[in-house]
């Protein structure tokens, strides 16, 4: 527990429109009593229209952590595939 700065990135880019879209979001923390003291987290994959609204995700989650806890790692990685169904109001 710290006080930190914090930045983040999310972009998108569609390969084929409505078809096939890869995307990247990421934040970092920096604190603010120690600079060589951050945590970062990734999301990264590709979103596939299957038919219509449905579409699959797969993805890959990276967490990074250059202090952990001992006894906890630094990293941490989930590989995730999706189904999920899109709509407008």
């Amino acid at each position: 527990s710290y006080p930190s700065g914090r930045w983040a990135v999310n972009a998108e880019y569609k390969v084929i429109p409505k078809k096939i879209v890869m995307f990247h979001t990421h934040e970092g923390f920096v604190s603010m009593e120690d600079a060589e003291d951050f945590l970062l987290r990734t999301q990264q994959g590709i979103r596939l229209t299957i038919i219509k609204d449905f579409y699959a995700t797969f993805q890959v989650n990276i967490d990074y952590d250059n202090a952990p806890a001992p006894g906890i790692e630094d990293t941490d990685t989930t590989m995730l595939v999706g189904l999920g169904y899109s709509f407008e109001l």
